[in-house]
């Protein structure tokens, strides 16, 4: 029967397996700027966190949802 350890070791396993095999990839993906254009909806997302932040302790800083 499997303890717990073998329920998270096996999965854990195969994740380091893949991080190993792609580890270029994911450093390439991370370091590159985007090249991709923003969506409408992902502009509006950056838009609105960008004037939340600036006045991060105002609640009427944030547009509403």
């Amino acid at each position: 029967m499997a303890d717990r350890l073998d329920l998270w070791q096996i999965p854990g396993t195969a994740v380091e397996a893949g991080v190993r095999l792609h580890i270029n990839c994911l450093k390439a993906a991370f370091t590159s700027p985007a090249t991709k254009p923003i969506s409408p909806i992902e502009a509006r997302v950056r838009e609105r966190h960008a004037i939340c932040k600036q006045d991060c302790q105002t609640a009427a800083a944030c547009p509403p949802a």
